[in-house]
């Protein structure tokens, strides 16, 4: 009986090591997968000027770099592009919609201006910060919007859902506002 027990004692210890060595796995993949960045500083936005820049050359939101952390509605490559919002009625009402959805939704509004918004995003688990980019076409009565991780090789699809969100969200307050 008590051989039974040492033996029983013994694969539960060793079960045990093998359910934290599975998690260890998983953690440093986890992190590995998000460019390993706990550490690095994610306050200060490099991309932000990048931005700034060509969209003040160009009047254009940058394009997506090849990883699928990405999308944007100016980016006509078929991983990365997303459809802009469309609106009818008054621009200026359409993009204050926008402005009040953006900080509902969690958003920190960096930069704004009549046709330009900048905002940031903080992913609950790691902190990780995310950049939104919206270019209001005044002509076309469009918002262009770019997301984009600012670390990691993939973001499992959260700036995607997150510009379909502000797409259905805008498309139900643009009904209630006619």
């Amino acid at each position: 009986m008590l051989h039974i027990r040492l033996r029983l004692g013994r694969r539960k210890e060793r079960d045990g090591k093998m359910q934290l060595q599975l998690l260890a796995i998983c953690v440093c993949t986890t992190l590995f997968f998000f460019g390993g960045c706990v550490n690095s500083k994610q306050t200060d936005n490099p991309d932000l000027n990048s931005v700034m820049d060509e969209y003040l050359s160009t009047g254009l939101l940058p394009l997506c770099p090849d990883s699928p952390n990405c999308v944007c509605s100016e980016d006509l490559e078929q991983k990365s592009h997303v459809a802009p919002l469309t609106f009818t009625g008054e621009t200026q009402k359409a993009w204050q919609i926008l402005q009040d959805l953006v900080a509902e939704m969690g958003g920190e509004i960096q930069v704004v201006d009549d046709s330009f918004l900048h905002a940031t995003f903080r992913s609950r688990v790691f902190g990780f910060i995310d950049d939104l980019n919206c270019r209001l076409d005044e002509d076309n009565k469009r918002i262009y919007m770019r997301s984009a991780s600012r670390v990691g090789y993939s973001d499992f699809g959260v700036n995607r859902k997150r510009v379909e969100s502000v797409k259905e969200h805008f498309g139900e307050s643009m009904k209630k506002n006619l």
